[in-house]
Order: C-alpha cells, then structure tokens, then sequence
C-alpha cells in the first residue's frame, strides 16, 4: 500500500494490526496482514478508514499474537514530531526544502516539538535485550511468521493437491517462489517456532507502544513519526533502465546507518504507517 501511493501520486495506508478481518484472505504472512485503502482524496480516505476499520471488524488477537487494540475516539493531535536522522533527511536538495517547510507549517500549526532522534541507536540501546536489533527481529520473527504461513496455508496444500490430481508432479510455482517451495525446511520453521515468533514479535511491539510512540489520555499516539518510504526524494520509475540515472532510484532503498528500511517498521512493531 504504502510503497505504491509513493510512487503514484495518491494516498496508502498500512493500518494498526489487527483493525481489519481478513478472513477469507489469502495470506501473505498471517499475523502480520494488514489491509490498507489507496485514494486521491484525503478527506474520502479518511471518511472511509473511519467507517470500515470498526471494532466488531477487529482480527482475533489469536491471530495477531497482540494485546487487544485499544482505538480512543478521540480529536486531539500528537504533540511531537518524531524526525529520525538516520532516515531523513532527504538526499534530493530540491525536495528537503520542501519537507522542511511542511514540518515547519505543522508543528507551528498544531504546536508540536520536533524531536530529532536516531531510530536505530534508540532501538538497539534499549535496555530490553530481545527488541534491541533490528535485523534480528526482521530476519527472525518476521521472516518465519511470513514463511509458516506460505507454507502451510498456501503452498503445501497447493503441493499436495497437484501431486494427486496430476499423477505426482510439482505445480508450476513462479520462478521466484518455487525455491521457496523446494527447499522449505520444516524443522527450522513449523507450528512451535512460529508461536515462538508471536511471542518475540509481541515482546518488541510492547517495547516500541511503551517507550517510542506511546499513547496517552490526550491522543492515541504522543507522537507522529516521518521517515523517507525509500526514493529520497527522487522519481522511482517502472521502466529499471530508468532508476539508472543519478537523477532517480531503486524503491526501497536502504539509508546508510539504518537497520531496515523505514517501510519494515510498522510490519515489526504493528504501527500504523500512511504515506
């Protein structure tokens, strides 16, 4: 959601998770799944994420492995503009004015404090030894929950059923997923590692609801934080000959100094993330 409304000129969202159902869903990683809105139109997009992520449409926090949301209906701001230096600023020196100018306006606007901080030190400094890399988190939790849930929802029952009705042979799996299928190792990802991942991923979104981006009785969230999706300020374009020039870029890129990129931090800790 988010890295498509980047590079197209609209609006994306990847939501709290567990806000929305996703039953009946075919799942990419089933307690990370999120499901997010694209539109040109701020006030409609706003207008319809009011109506559709209600509480009776909230995922079992079976499924999450979370706490049960807490959604306050409530209009009051964050009070603190979160601006992470190993993530911005921007490496286009036609673009930071104008995102400098932008953070200026709000926080004047809605008499916000800007509080420039390092993502990465902060985490990995965390007195909390089990949230405190990144990398770990990702390649570890992340990647098992995503990958027991390929396996056993999608591509072994994919496996088996082609076997019987085409007298045992292996489906014609896209190139890019059918290693994956091949080589899955069943003794390093399975059920119990998989409810262990829950358990790690769980431990790191307390610490990040606790000592980051908490909230409060004024607002669901003390602070908002920015952060470069990936282009830095530069066109990202379909056409890959294209993202050659110095005057473009690959999406998704990975800002010196930083862990992961800025858009695996809400699938880690469960925030919502809109660009």
């Amino acid at each position: 959601m988010r890295r498509p409304a980047a590079v197209s000129g609209t609006y994306g969202n990847r939501p709290s998770q567990g806000m929305i159902t996703l039953e009946r869903v075919i799942p990419l990683g089933g307690a990370t799944d999120t499901a997010g809105v694209f539109s040109r139109d701020p006030h409609r997009w706003a207008y319809f994420a009011k109506h559709w992520y209600t509480p009776s449409l909230h995922q079992s926090t079976n499924i999450t492995g979370l706490s049960a949301l807490q959604v306050p209906n409530t209009d009051a701001f964050p009070k603190t503009i979160l601006y992470p230096t190993d993530y911005v600023p921007l490496n286009n020196s036609a673009a930071e004015p104008i995102l400098d100018a932008f953070i200026a306006n709000m926080s004047s606007l809605f008499g916000m404090t800007v509080k420039r901080f390092n993502f990465t030190a902060t985490v990995e400094n965390a007195a909390t030894p089990a949230v405190t890399n990144l990398t770990a988190l990702t390649n570890g939790p992340l990647s098992i929950i995503n990958t027991w849930t390929q396996w056993s929802e999608v591509a072994q029952p994919l496996i088996q059923t082609w076997n019987r009705l085409f007298n045992g042979r292996f489906p014609p799996v896209d190139s890019a997923r059918r290693t994956g299928c091949v080589t899955f190792n069943a003794t390093a990802i399975n059920a119990q590692t998989y409810a262990q991942a829950l358990v790690e991923k769980n431990a790191a979104v307390e610490w990040y609801e606790t000592h980051l981006q908490y909230s409060t009785a004024d607002s669901c969230s003390e602070s908002v934080m920015l952060y470069d999706i990936g282009t830095g300020g530069k066109p990202s374009y379909r056409e890959e000959d294209l993202n050659n020039n110095p005057n473009a870029t690959f999406l998704a890129q990975l800002p010196a100094g930083a862990a992961i990129t800025g858009a695996g931090i809400c699938p880690l800790y469960g925030c919502a993330d809109l660009t």
